[in-house]
């Protein structure tokens, strides 16, 4: 993948690199209560969408069918000691060890998400 550095947000943790596909900026709270913030993508990871409606619930509520395809989509190379932060969307449809999804979300006094504590594997 040509300018990968460009696309997405980087950290270097302990010697690992991790690329944030996504659009947001990730908060990762470390167990003695630091912060390290992953920029958000530029140019984000996502899978082609095609919807087509297959109900309503009323009129002018539709209810869509949904297919995500990685039609057209340019996916980095898997590569030693690197990760890539990508929605559960993508995870899900694109399974591969070095797909990171955020996991054990921080929620602040009002119930909104202002981080996680960790990482998984779909």
């Amino acid at each position: 993948m040509k300018n990968i550095e460009e696309k997405f947000g980087k950290v270097i943790i302990n010697g690992v690199v991790l690329y944030n596909t996504t659009p947001h900026p990730i908060n990762l709270i470390t167990p003695i209560g630091s912060e390290i913030r992953i920029p958000g993508a530029q140019k984000p990871l996502r899978l082609k969408e095609e919807r087509e409606v297959i109900g309503d619930i009323a009129p002018g509520i539709m209810i869509n069918k949904v297919k995500y395809s990685p039609e057209g989509v340019e996916l980095p190379a898997p590569s030693e000691g690197v990760y890539y932060i990508v929605s559960a969307v993508v995870a899900a449809r694109l399974p591969r060890e070095d797909f990171l999804i955020t996991d054990e979300a921080v929620r602040d006094e009002e119930g909104r998400i202002i981080g996680c504590r960790a990482f998984a594997k779909v």
